[in-house]
């Protein structure tokens, strides 16, 4: 556990809070990472880290079993309402 007394500044006309380079490796962020979700609640302010998009190609692929689409896997299309060919 990382504890850390700090300041909000004033950022025009909001205040902000500096996040060290120890609290985002605490949080496995780097400083190109910084996708957050700010939860306030009960007089406190929780920071949880927030990935944007898969890094790897494991995590992206990530439950995947390889296994080829299904009928049922498939999306459902609507009825023709134009001219479409198909």
């Amino acid at each position: 556990m990382l504890i850390k007394d700090t300041e909000l500044k004033t950022w025009g006309n909001s205040k902000a809070l500096r996040i060290g380079k120890d609290e985002l490796a605490a949080l496995g962020l780097s400083d190109k990472q910084l996708a957050i979700t700010l939860i306030v609640e009960n007089g406190k302010i929780t920071i949880v880290p927030k990935t944007k998009y898969p890094q790897t190609l494991d995590e992206l692929f990530a439950g995947y079993d390889g296994a080829a689409l299904t009928p049922d896997d498939r999306y459902e299309w609507d009825e023709p309402v134009g001219r479409e060919i198909i």
